[in-house]
């Protein structure tokens, strides 16, 4: 079975230090309550509108970036039930060595010189898979397999319905969903 994880936000807990420079730079305090964050579009929340994304592409920004509690033993578990997962992440420009540096860093990847298992890409609709696992409510809505809404404060508005759509809380309930969905198959 074809797993495709998504990055920022569901192995790589981005928005902790996103949300910390901004804090720092503005003098707000979205790092203490992100969960003010309920929709997508983060630049209606904060004081510096679309310039929020110019952190995104700051050269250090992944050197700060931790996994996401359980994303590694996660990623694991999901492999050592027959999967292989690829990660599938969209990238601003200049960012797409430093995730994937960033991904062998914390050991989600292990050979650095292949990138078969990693793709750059902004429309996840076009990937074809058996599950995808993201955060993002465009790419859930987009993707045709099966997918896992890993939760987040700017997708509780999605629908899930346990049959093509179905919603993670952390890393525990991520892996026991593939692993229901194995289990379908065989």
């Amino acid at each position: 079975m074809l797993v495709i994880c998504d990055v920022d936000g569901v192995v790589a807990d981005l928005h902790a230090e996103w949300y910390k420079r901004y804090d720092r730079d503005y003098g707000d305090n979205l790092s203490s309550n992100p969960d003010r964050i309920t929709d997508w579009d983060l630049h209606k929340y904060v004081k510096c509108g679309t310039r929020i994304y110019q952190y995104l592409t700051q050269p250090d920004l992944y050197d700060c970036v931790l996994p996401v509690p359980g994303a590694a033993e996660g990623i694991l578990a999901i492999r050592n039930i027959d999967c292989r997962v690829v990660f599938a992440t969209s990238c601003l420009s200049g960012t797409t060595d430093a995730k994937f540096k960033w991904l062998l860093r914390y050991f989600f990847l292990t050979n650095p010189k292949s990138r078969k298992d990693y793709v750059s890409i902004e429309d996840k609709g076009v990937l074809r898979g058996d599950v995808l696992i993201d955060d993002g409510p465009h790419n859930v809505e987009a993707f045709e397999g099966q997918v896992i809404v890993f939760d987040a404060p700017w997708n509780r508005s999605l629908q899930v319905d346990d049959t093509r759509t179905f919603r993670a809380t952390n890393w525990s309930e991520a892996v026991s969903h593939v692993a229901r969905m194995v289990a379908l198959r065989e």
